[in-house]
């Protein structure tokens, strides 16, 4: 709507059908009596409404209109807490009776469901929508629109909403896109004036309210949206990215080195629009990518970078200083002892990785919790060149725990511990409560407790570096979505030739290993990981620890239920 206040004289105006852009809300609710109203033609058309502004960077649907409830539900079609996103649902007086001659979309569409004690025949709108703490409604967009990203289910709706509520931007529509197997959010956008909207500005709205995941890779101005014939927003006729030029102001390099990384970069991002001050995890990169970055790096300058220094120096900019630093010797020694996020004035936060080992995985839950809480994750020794992987859990316990006490000498400490890892935690806290120290907080998640009555030995398992090869793969294949390419048989039959195989095939698919790589660097993954998990098998702990245990369960599985049942036997959390 391009309505222009001051030309008008209307004294009440009602917007509907479709979200209400916050500079048109801010433009009408001085000037006369505004409505944004809400609801579906099966509940009667209105189920909720709000006059004017109830929030300065919120546009809210209202609250339920006279005998009309909404429900915010998941998808087990249980209420959610206010704040959390679920489908919109209604019921009510203005409930329609179903849909003629089609009683499977009736069937499909009205439910019954028992709420807070009573039967409620609902209409699920396919809307999703939040509570806010005020009673109002948010409206997030389509469920339909719901993707999953290297493992994070992501409501699209929930980021166009909070883009929506920039005062420079008036539409906009995020989508998923693929270039060489590289997914990455994007983002398109039409400017709420003539001034052309400042990304960095916006990339920095979207971190204060969302997790690092769900801000796009780039924003792509558009001069109008393309619109289906009854006018809504054309997500199919939306131009292709690689077509049209990103609007985003990206710094170029400015010498030899920098232009070696950019490439680098593109390389691997896949994509051109990246300037030397891009942070990677900003603009598309995840820790699959990250391992991928710093062996390229190896390759070309000859130099071993710990993969930590993406956290904290993740710019070409930052990264071609501290290749300029190494002609001086001066570059930062490697620790396992990996920085996260060291912002904030909070106690630090340890996290402890599963049998794989490494922490690059951990990066998204760092992000999750905040840019005011110290993070650090401990990576388990023998991936990197003359390390030795601890055989025991107590001896893991004791490594992690020597190097805790060098970057925190004094409690009270803060532990997480992921699968295989919340063991390693456990014992850490043991030991640390036996050395006097106080564990504010111990976290397991995704940790079963030992049973000596369990034997989690894999029948399949006979010992052989052939079985903790397949094993590994398991791993890597879980963690990416792609299917198991060999059956352990098949490796077994590969004799000598089968981590060579198996290394081709990460190669391809560009899974951790590069080009570069050699079975070396598979066979150092291939002893930590056996390492691990054989001394994560035998541990047995009788201690009893005086801090609370909070154990976190995860409600998603990244594999169909029946293939993670039976990985979950034989390989232990």
């Amino acid at each position: 709507m391009n309505l222009n206040p001051d030309h008008y004289r209307l004294r009440t105006l009602v917007v509907a059908g479709e979200a209400c852009p916050l500079p048109l809300m801010r433009a009408w609710s001085n000037t006369c009596d505004f409505y944004n109203a809400y609801g579906p033609t099966e509940a009667t058309v209105c189920a909720s409404m709000v006059q004017g502004a109830t929030d300065a960077d919120i546009v809210t649907i209202g609250r339920p209109i006279a005998n009309t409830r909404i429900h915010i539900l998941n998808q087990q079609h249980q209420s959610v807490p206010i704040g959390i996103p679920g489908e919109l649902c209604i019921a009510g007086a203005g409930l329609a009776r179903g849909y003629l001659n089609r009683p499977e979309l009736t069937a499909e569409k009205f439910i019954e469901v028992e709420l807070f004690g009573q039967t409620e025949r609902l209409y699920k709108t396919g809307d999703l929508a939040r509570w806010l703490p005020d009673g109002n409604l948010e409206y997030l967009g389509r469920i339909d629109h719901q993707v999953k990203l290297r493992g994070f289910r992501i409501e699209l709706g929930e980021i166009e909403a909070v883009l929506c509520q920039q005062d420079v931007v008036s539409e906009a529509v995020v989508v998923v896109h693929e270039r060489d197997g590289n997914q990455s959010l994007e983002a398109y956008l039409t400017a709420a004036d003539e001034d052309v909207p400042d990304t960095t500005k916006l990339r920095a709205a979207l971190k204060a309210r969302l997790p690092d995941y769900m801000v796009p890779n780039s924003f792509t101005m558009l001069d109008q949206m393309p619109l289906t014939p009854n006018s809504k927003i054309n997500r199919k006729a939306l131009p292709e990215l690689d077509q049209i030029q990103n609007s985003g102001t990206s710094v170029p390099p400015r010498d030899l080195i920098e232009c070696q990384l950019l490439a680098i970069w593109q390389q691997v991002l896949g994509t051109d629009q990246i300037g030397i001050q891009d942070y990677f995890f900003a603009v598309g990169g995840h820790s699959l990518l990250a391992m991928r970055l710093v062996s390229l790096i190896r390759q070309q300058f000859n130099l071993q970078l710990p993969v930590a220094v993406l956290f904290q120096q993740g710019t070409v900019a930052a990264l071609a200083e501290l290749i300029r630093q190494a002609e001086s010797a001066s570059l930062p020694a490697w620790s396992n002892c990996v920085p996260l996020q060291t912002q904030g004035e909070g106690t630090p936060i340890y996290i402890l990785p599963g049998a794989i080992g490494s922490v690059l995985y951990l990066q998204p839950l760092a992000a999750a919790l905040g840019m005011q809480q110290p993070i650090y994750a401990l990576q388990t020794p023998g991936l990197q060149p003359d390390e030795v992987t601890p055989n025991s859990v107590e001896a893991l316990a004791a490594y992690h725990l020597a190097a805790i006490r060098q970057q925190q000498p004094d409690g009270p400490y803060q532990i997480l511990g992921h699968s295989s890892g919340g063991r390693v935690a456990f014992e850490l806290a043991r030991q640390l409560e036996a050395a006097g120290e106080s564990v504010a907080l111990l976290g397991i998640l995704d940790t079963s407790a030992p049973d000596p009555q369990q034997n989690w030995q894999d029948p399949q398992d006979d010992g052989s570096d052939t079985y903790q090869l397949w094993s590994l793969l398991q791993v890597f294949t879980e963690l990416t979505g792609h299917a198991t390419p060999y059956a352990l048989a098949e490796l077994h039959a590969q004799g000598d030739q089968a981590p060579a195989q198996v290394l081709g095939w990460l190669q391809q698919h560009q899974i951790v290993f590069t080009e570069t790589d050699t079975t070396t660097n598979l066979y150092r993954w291939v002893q930590t990981y056996r390492a691990t998990v054989q001394g994560h098998a035998r541990y047995q702990s009788q201690a009893r620890l005086t801090c609370p245990i909070h154990l976190f369960r995860a409600n998603e599985q990244t594999r169909e239920p029946d293939a993670a049942a039976a990985f979950a036997d034989h390989r232990p959390h």
